[in-house]
């Protein structure tokens, strides 16, 4: 990396934090208190610069959270022109892609919240993947073990990344790379149970209790009773389930400015999905936190979650009996739609994981095994986040930025070959 490099992170780092300051989320302050639903890293880094720092502390760590990521973006760019054998000027191509979230509208690189980090997590696993598949060297497995682990105990959402690594030494294992097979599922196995030991340890020291409140049910209820209907709700057999369920709904449907029973809007959202997407705080602040405080006022907050969990289920099974079609077309909707902000990049990613998978058993080279664990990765990210959110732009840059990095190398490696 340059001194001319250098100059550019810096410069960049502290103008957007001198005009921009740290940027506040309504998730910021669940990190800042330390929130029981949080994981501990990031808590614990604001801590630590809060202790250091003391009233300069946010500005602090946004010009560092935006410091490293252009530092891990270029080098990330430095090290697919070494990949796919490219003139180093290419790298400002790649380096425009992964630098797109910390721009002055999304600000993630200044924001306080664990997408920084979480993002520089995923280049160094991107980067280590490669190397760990290339070279015979220890080092690199370890490498891949801590930054899985740092990235666990950042977010929940990187569970992705071990997905991908167990999926990955699978296909290591038909190919009879017996001992990578193995590498890639001890460390995903290890870290995940190692950050989940420090997650709920955390939790224990903090709040006395050696388990994590992750609030998997709350997050998994609300695509499926958005999309159920009062006709499939009254086939629902039990009729406790079915009256909280009702309740619910009729909830939403209250303060829903496009139902039938409140149209105080005219105009209609773009698509289902999208009406989905804007309705999810809604339908958590207005509609299921109310009916099931009302329904279960002592069940701990584990224990709402385990009954969220069910109600879902419920709700989930009940929709694909009755309106199967609906039911998969909204999933897909949120796969397609949002994640992979339409059909065109869906198929391009379809024809990527095909070709690299294709290619890898073949070849078995190095670039396709990357290629393969990337486009892997984001499939993987963008299927588990389908499940509990709207899949947004926050939550799929991760795999998709450097992905959209690979493919205009690829392009740009095709039309230099074809000259």
């Amino acid at each position: 990396m340059r001194i001319n490099d250098f100059i550019f992170i810096i410069s960049i780092s502290f103008s957007l934090v001198f005009f921009l300051g740290p940027n506040f989320n309504p998730d910021s302050i669940s990190y800042i208190n330390y929130d029981k639903i949080r994981p501990p890293a990031y808590p614990i880094i604001i801590k630590f610069f809060d202790y250091v720092f003391d009233n300069n502390s946010l500005n602090i760590l946004a010009f560092i959270q935006v410091f490293f990521w252009l530092f891990s973006s270029i080098y990330f760019s430095i090290f697919l022109c070494k990949a796919l054998n490219l003139e180093f000027y290419n790298r400002y191509i790649f380096i425009f892609f992964l630098i797109l979230p910390i721009n002055p509208i999304h600000q993630y690189g200044n924001t306080i919240l664990t997408e920084s980090f979480s993002f520089i997590c995923c280049i160094g696993i991107f980067i280590n993947i490669y190397n760990f598949y290339k070279y015979q060297n220890k080092k690199y497995y370890i490498y891949l073990f801590f930054i899985l682990l740092l990235a666990l105990t950042l977010r929940h959402q990187m569970i992705f990344l071990n997905f991908s690594l167990i999926i990955l030494s699978i296909i290591l294992l038909i190919i009879k790379k017996i001992k990578k097979s193995f590498i890639l599922f001890v460390v995903s196995f290890l870290s995940f149970v190692s950050a989940t030991f420090l997650n709920n340890s955390s939790n224990f020291f903090k709040y006395n209790q050696f388990e994590e409140n992750k609030r998997i049910g709350l997050q998994l209820i609300i695509l499926p009773l958005f999309n159920i209907n009062q006709e499939s709700i009254l086939k629902i057999n039990s009729l406790s389930e079915r009256k909280v369920i009702a309740e619910m709904k009729e909830k939403y449907e209250f303060v829903n400015p496009f139902s039938e029973v409140n149209n105080t809007n005219s105009i209609p959202p773009p698509s289902n999905i999208n009406h989905f997407a804007s309705s999810y705080n809604t339908i958590i602040s207005y509609s299921v936190l109310p009916v099931i405080k009302k329904y279960y006022p002592n069940l701990s907050e584990n224990q709402i979650d385990k009954k969220l969990i069910n109600l879902s289920k419920t709700i989930l099974k009940t929709s694909l009996k009755n309106e199967p079609l609906k039911t998969i077309k909204i999933y897909l909707d949120n796969i397609i739609k949002l994640g992979f902000s339409g059909f065109i990049w869906f198929f391009i990613c379809c024809f990527i994981l095909y070709f690299s998978l294709t290619n890898f058993f073949k070849s078995k080279s190095s670039l396709m095994f990357f290629t393969l664990f990337l486009t892997t990765t984001h499939f993987v990210n963008i299927f588990i986040v389908s499940l509990v959110e709207p899949v947004l732009f926050r939550y799929s840059f991760y795999t998709n930025l450097a992905l959209c990095a690979l493919f205009f190398g690829f392009c740009i490696r095709a039309i230099k070959t074809a000259k």
